[in-house]
C-alpha cells in the first residue's frame, strides 16, 4: 500500500475529506510528522488498509535514508522525520487546527488531575452561585466537569492554570471534545464510526481518550460539613393529617374545545342536523349513548369524541350542553368554561370522584348549583354512524321509483339492443351512434 504524502495540514485535510469508507476510518495508520527549515510541517501517512491514492498530484518523492526529499515544482525540499505517532484509527491522524472559542458564558469543560482540584473547581462555581454543573470520573482521580454558564473571572483565572485542560463541544459532533480554541476539521467524519454515547476527549499531541458513563449532577457529590452546627434529631410521627376542602367548580374564560355534549329530550333533532351536516371523517370520530336519567326518568343524549383522534374543528352539533376532557385517560369531564377548585393532584381527583378507565364521569351543576355527578358505563357508547337510516328519509318515495324505473344494459360484444317486436328493423344502437345509416 502506497504512502500518502501531504504538503500541509490543509491539503491533508481537503484530501481526507474525500474518503467516505467506514472501514478506512476505522484502520490503523502511523502519522509521521515532516519538518523542513522555513515551511509549515509537511505529513505522511502510512496507512494498514488498502485505500485510493491520496499523495499530491505530480509530487516525486525520494528516500535519502532517514530523510525524504519532495519535489514539486519548486525545487527539491528535504523533510526530516520528526514526531512519529502509530494511531489506532484514520479519523485519530488528522491534526487539531486553531478554532473560536465559545461565546463566554456556553458550556465548558474542565478535566481535573486530583480531588484537591475537583474541589476548587465545584466550591468555586457554587460561591459564584453557579450550581449547573454535572460531573463524570475518568479514573485515577481525573475528573471531566461540565459547567453551563462559567463565570468569564473563573475562566480567565483557570486558563493560566497548567494542571486544568479546559475542552470545548465541537458544534457539529458534541461527542467529540477538543482544547479551548482548537477544533477538529473533519468532526462530520464521526458519523462513520457508528453511534455511541462515549465522549472523546483529544488534546493538541492528537491523543484520544474515550469518556464513558453518565455524567452526574453536582450534588450527588455534595456532602454537609457538619461542623459548629446544633443537630435536631426528627423522625417520623405518623400519618400527615387529612384536611378536608370542598370540591366546587369556577367559572374559566371558556376557551376549552368541546369534546363531549349532552342532548336532553332526546335531542330535540339535534342528532338529525348533525347527520345531516357533518363529513364521513367527523361522523366515524364520534360515539353516541342514550341514558336514562332522574326520577321520573328522563332520555338523555350524549355525543363523545373519540379520544387520540386528530385534532380537527369541532363537529356541527348546535345545542345541547358542551363539555371538555379534564383528564382524558381517566374520562373526567367538565363543562365548558369551568373548571375544579380547589386544584388537586390527578390522584387526587380520581380517588375523590372514583374515576376508572371504564366509564365515563361528567362533573355538573344542577338548576339548584350543587354539584351533579354523572357515571356513563363505556359500554352505553356507540358509533354514531350506526344512526343512519337511509330508508326512513323524506324522499323515501322517490328512491323507491328510481328503484322500479327502467335499467338499460349495455352490452359491448356488439350484441343488438332493446330490440323486441315493433323495432325489429330499426337501426343498431351503435350505427345511429356513429351515424352510418
Amino acid at each position: 500500500m502506497a504512502d500518502w504524502f501531504f504538503r500541509h495540514t490543509e491539503e491533508m485535510v481537503a484530501s481526507l475529506h474525500l474518503l467516505d469508507d467506514p472501514a478506512l476510518w476505522r484502520a490503523a495508520v502511523r502519522r509521521v510528522r515532516l519538518e523542513a527549515a522555513g515551511r509549515p510541517p509537511a505529513w505522511l501517512l502510512q496507512p494498514t488498509a488498502p485505500g485510493p491514492e491520496l499523495s499530491s498530484p505530480g509530487v516525486r518523492l525520494r528516500r535519502l535514508g532517514r530523510d525524504l526529499a519532495a519535489d514539486w515544482g519548486e525545487g527539491e525540499i528535504v523533510f526530516t522525520p520528526g514526531e512519529v505517532l502509530d494511531l489506532p484509527a484514520l479519523v485519530q491522524a488528522v491534526p487539531l487546527a486553531p478554532q473560536a472559542a465559545p461565546a463566554e458564558g456556553g458550556a465548558c469543560f474542565i478535566e481535573t488531575p486530583d480531588a484537591t482540584w475537583f474541589r476548587e473547581v465545584v466550591k468555586s462555581n457554587l460561591m459564584l452561585g453557579n450550581d449547573r454543573l454535572a460531573c463524570l470520573s475518568l479514573g485515577e482521580g481525573r475528573a471531566l466537569t461540565r459547567i453551563e454558564g462559567l463565570n468569564a473571572f473563573l475562566s480567565q483565572r483557570w486558563s493560566a492554570e497548567p494542571e486544568l485542560v479546559r475542552y470545548q463541544a465541537d458544534p457539529v459532533e458534541p461527542r467529540l471534545l477538543t482544547p479551548w480554541g482548537w477544533g477538529y476539521p473533519l468532526a462530520d467524519k464521526l458519523r462513520l464510526l457508528g453511534g455511541g454515547q462515549d465522549l472523546w476527549l483529544v488534546d493538541r499531541e492528537g491523543c484520544w481518550r474515550a469518556a464513558r458513563g453518565p455524567f452526574t449532577d453536582v450534588y450527588d457529590h455534595l456532602a454537609l460539613d457538619a461542623a459548629g452546627l446544633g443537630l435536631e434529631p426528627a423522625s417520623p410521627a405518623g400519618e400527615l393529617p387529612r384536611v378536608p376542602v370542598a370540591l366546587r367548580l369556577e367559572p374559566t374564560d371558556g376557551d376549552e374545545r368541546p369534546q363531549l355534549w349532552r342532548l336532553d329530550g332526546g335531542g330535540d333533532g339535534i342528532l338529525e342536523r348533525l347527520v345531516a351536516e357533518a363529513s364521513e371523517a367527523e361522523l366515524n370520530n364520534l360515539q353516541v349513548a342514550a341514558l336514562s336519567v332522574g326520577e321520573p326518568p328522563a332520555t338523555v343524549l350524549l355525543v363523545v369524541e373519540r379520544l387520540g383522534g386528530p385534532s380537527r374543528l369541532p363537529p356541527p352539533i348546535a345545542g345541547g350542553r358542551a363539555y371538555y376532557a379534564r383528564l382524558p385517560e381517566e374520562q373526567l369531564y367538565l363543562p365548558v368554561g369551568r373548571r375544579v377548585a380547589p386544584l388537586l393532584s390527578r390522584r387526587g381527583l380520581v380517588e375523590a370522584l372514583g374515576l376508572a378507565p371504564d366509564h365515563l364521569t361528567l362533573l355538573d351543576l344542577d338548576e339548584a348549583e350543587r354539584l351533579r355527578l354523572t357515571r356513563v358505563p363505556r359500554a352505553c357508547l356507540g358509533l354514531t354512524t350506526d344512526l343512519v337510516e337511509y330508508g326512513a328519509a323524506q324522499d323515501e318515495g322517490a328512491v323507491r321509483g328510481l328503484l322500479g324505473a327502467v335499467r338499460f344494459d349495455f352490452d359491448l360484444a356488439g350484441a343488438e339492443l332493446g330490440q323486441d317486436a315493433e323495432g325489429a328493423g330499426r337501426p343498431r344502437f351503435w350505427e345511429r351512434l356513429f351515424r352510418r345509416t
